[in-house]
């Protein structure tokens, strides 16, 4: 059985304790929201456009927002079940020592530019709201 089908099947296992475990098992869950509210967006708008010449208002952005919540949420997945793709060709010829060592420095870099990132998309986003920006058609404070 693949990975990807044990995910589908709901008996992933990732490393760590059973709390992380259950915690990863919401994030999974939650994961489906997004994935059926595009395809009810897309479904609702091309519907509409087809047969009542009435497209959705806001799909665009609506749309976005679903993309964005699935991106984040799958990136959460991967990380915690450590299944980034992996050049490996450079990795296999090192020994196990140097191959800990190099997994350690680039799962540290990466926290530390994921903090980076989070802390300033934070920041851009408190200016956002002070200055009351919001999305163009339905006018939703981003």
């Amino acid at each position: 059985m693949t990975k990807v089908s044990s995910l589908i099947r709901g008996r992933s296992k990732f490393r760590g304790s059973s709390v992380l475990n259950k915690i990863i098992w919401v994030i999974e869950k939650i994961g489906i929201i997004p994935i059926l509210g595009l395809a009810t967006v897309t479904g609702i708008d091309v519907a509409g456009r087809f047969l009542f010449n009435l497209p959705l208002r806001g799909d665009v952005e609506i749309s976005q927002f679903f993309l964005i919540s699935l991106f984040s949420l799958g990136l959460i997945l991967v990380t915690a079940g450590n299944e980034h793709v992996i050049a490996d060709f450079f990795l296999e010829r090192l020994q196990p020592a140097s191959r800990r060592k190099l997994l350690t420095i680039t799962t540290l870099g990466t926290a530390v530019l994921l903090a980076i990132l989070t802390w300033a998309g934070f920041a851009l986003s408190l200016v956002s709201l002070k200055t009351g920006e919001a999305t163009d058609v339905l006018r939703i404070p981003f």
